[in-house]
This record gives C-alpha cells, sequence and structure tokens, in this order.
C-alpha cells in the first residue's frame, strides 16, 4: 500500500547485479563518489548547493525524524504535526515521551490549505520541533512559496527547529508545480532544518534501505549524528550503489514514470468524483490519492473495501477516521480492477 509496483530502472538494476558478481557484503562507507552524487543532483534539480558534510547518511527516513525528535525536542519536549498525516510522524515523540501536538489541515471544499493561526497558537506554548512534510503524505500538496516562507518565518520567530521529510520530492506531477526544498528557501531556516530524501519512493528502491539527511549548520549536525550513535545503523552498500546510479543515470526513467503516474491520477480523479459517496482533491505530488470516505459512514470504508479486494490504508492511522488513502503506482488496468471493485462496494 505504500510502494509501487514497477520494476526499478534498469541502470539501477544492472548495477546491482555487477555489485552483486563483486561477492564481498561486507560494511562499507561512501565512497567521495556519493556526495558528490547528491550534491549534483541537488544543485541541477533544485539550485540548492550544499557542501559534501553537510549530507548525513540514514537507513531510512523514519529513522531519521525520530532521532530528529531525539536530537531536538530537549527544551518543552513538545513536537507538532500537521494531520492528517503519515502515522509514524504521530509516533515519533511518543517514543522518546514528547508531547505530541497537532493542526488540522483546512478542507477548503477543493484542496487542502495550512492553518497558520493554529499554528501559531501552539508555537506560542513552546514547541521544539516541527516535522513537516513536503509534499504532504498523504493529501498530495506541494506547497508554495508563499505557504513556505509564512512556516519558514513562524519557525524563525518561535526558535522552531523544522525536520522536513521530502521523500516525494520528485514525484510533481503537475507541471506548473516546483518542489522547494525548505532548507534552501533562506540562510537562517538552513541553520534551523533538518531535510530528508531518499531515492526510495520515485525509484522504487525502499528495500534498499538508503536515504539521507541534509544539514547545513555544523551544531544542528553534531547534535544529530550524537542522537543515533549507537543506535541507528550504517546503510549497506547495495542501498548506497542503487541511490548513485538513480540519481546520477536515470532521469529519463523518472521522467517517464511522472507521465505515467499524471495520467493515472487524472483517471482516478475522474472515477472517484463519480462514485457515491467518495470524493477526493486534486493531487499535485506523490502517487497517493487521499479519498474522503465518510459519507460510506454505515460501514468501516477500508474493511469494506478490503472484503471486496482492494487493500488500501485506513485513515484512523493517518489521525484521519472516515478517509483512506489509495496508492495509483500501478498499472492503469490493475488500477482500474481495483476502481471497479470500489464501485461496486458504493453503489450498494
Amino acid at each position: 500500500v505504500a510502494d509501487m509496483d514497477f520494476k526499478a530502472p534498469q541502470p539501477v538494476i544492472d548495477a546491482l547485479h555487477e555489485r552483486v558478481e563483486h561477492g564481498v557484503y561486507g560494511y562499507g562507507d561512501p565512497s567521495p563518489e556519493h556526495p558528490e552524487v547528491i550534491r549534483a543532483y541537488l544543485a541541477n534539480t533544485y539550485d540548492w548547493h550544499v557542501e559534501a558534510e553537510a549530507i548525513v547518511w540514514m537507513p531510512g527516513i523514519v529513522c531519521g525524524f525520530n532521532v530528529a525528535c531525539r536530537a531536538y525536542a530537549q527544551n518543552t519536549g513538545r513536537v507538532l504535526s500537521l494531520t492528517p498525516i503519515y502515522p509514524p510522524f504521530l509516533t515519533a515523540p511518543k517514543n522518546f515521551q514528547q508531547e505530541l501536538c497537532t493542526v488540522d489541515m483546512i478542507d477548503t471544499g477543493s484542496t487542502w490549505e495550512i492553518d497558520f493561526d493554529k499554528i501559531e497558537a501552539e508555537f506560542k506554548q513552546g514547541v521544539d520541533v516541527f516535522l513537516m512534510c513536503n509534499p504532504h503524505n498523504p493529501v498530495g500538496r506541494v506547497y508554495t512559496r508563499n505557504e513556505m516562507e509564512k512556516l519558514i518565518d513562524l519557525c524563525l520567530r518561535y526558535d522552531v527547529t523544522i525536520s522536513s521529510d521530502e521523500i516525494h520530492c520528485d514525484l510533481i506531477l503537475d507541471t506548473d508545480k516546483k518542489h522547494l526544498p525548505t532548507a534552501s528557501l533562506n540562510k537562517d531556516i538552513a541553520k534551523k532544518c533538518v531535510t530528508f530524501m531518499a531515492p526510495s519512493k520515485t525509484y522504487n528502491l525502499p528495500g534498499l534501505a538508503c536515504c539521507f539527511a541534509i544539514i547545513e549548520d555544523k551544531a544542528l549536525r553534531k547534535q544529530f549524528i550524537r542522537a543515533k550513535r549507537g543506535i541507528i545503523p550504517d546503510i549497506n552498500v547495495m542501498g548506497m550503489h542503487a541511490a548513485v546510479i538513480a540519481y546520477r543515470d536515470c532521469e529519463t526513467w523518472k521522467q517517464e514514470l511522472l507521465q505515467y503516474l499524471a495520467k493515472n491520477r487524472d483517471e482516478l480523479e475522474k472515477r472517484i468524483d463519480a462514485m457515491p459517496g467518495l470524493r477526493m482533491h486534486h493531487v499535485e505530488a506523490t502517487y497517493l490519492a487521499w479519498i474522503d470516505a465518510r459519507e460510506l459512514s454505515r460501514v468501516n470504508a477500508a474493511s469494506k473495501f478490503e472484503d471486496a479486494g482492494v487493500i488500501l490504508s485506513d485513515g484512523s492511522y493517518f489521525d484521519a477516521p472516515g478517509f483512506v488513502r489509495f496508492n495509483f503506482g500501478c498499472t492503469t488496468a490493475l488500477m482500474n480492477e481495483s476502481l471497479d471493485r470500489m464501485q461496486k462496494v458504493c453503489s450498494c
């Protein structure tokens, strides 16, 4: 329910075959090439120029923002996140006996927007860390520059560190939108921001367990590395190798993927809007659709769809009961078969 069905890019598969033939699968450190490929990717894609030492390798983003909570929520012990949100955001603060405070996003009837007034109200009470997700999972929003600048202004004003999950940053489906890395927007927020990225979602490599944090401020980076020491393992050589190949050699594959996903998205939105009891807003990014099934209140929607052979993520886990999350990172034929089954459930 969270990964795509598509095979990884052929250059990655070929490179992994070659690495397997090497025959030695021991521990490994990143080579000098690894950070340089990431730096080139950030510069070419986002005009974001970072130093090699700012890149901290991790086996996964979930452990990354758990480390961020452990490292930075030591003053008030309060962590804020917007909801609905990817479930591990809701559990990370509790893993360290910290207080999670949430602010519901605003459903305008056509999109999801940030409630800046409620965020500021929480910040006034004291918040150490803002767990941010951009593009936002599950609602599929790509935050605009204006929204980002408002968030940054609030975080700087109230001395809040941003932990920014940007794992879906390369999956922008609307050609008129562009991902803006949080820490790239000004030098002040770069000193208060930890950015997480990975090739796992875009190139379908999650099982290889490789991501990286970008922490430009030396003191912030030192805190993060100290918090993960002895707890978070190093990434494996296969993951590192796959990441380099994906970012360096697979741009054509990525562009073809985006076109396919956008077509799936358009078909999905049309069909969901025609189903009684369901509605959804336009998905700007990701391969995940956030569907409002609250009008099907006579049943647990996720359970009912599962009975029909369609497994969706239950919105309850995202702090939004009555919603479901649909993964359209699959063949159009399989997506339509799933929608046919959902149509029968809605028509009963």
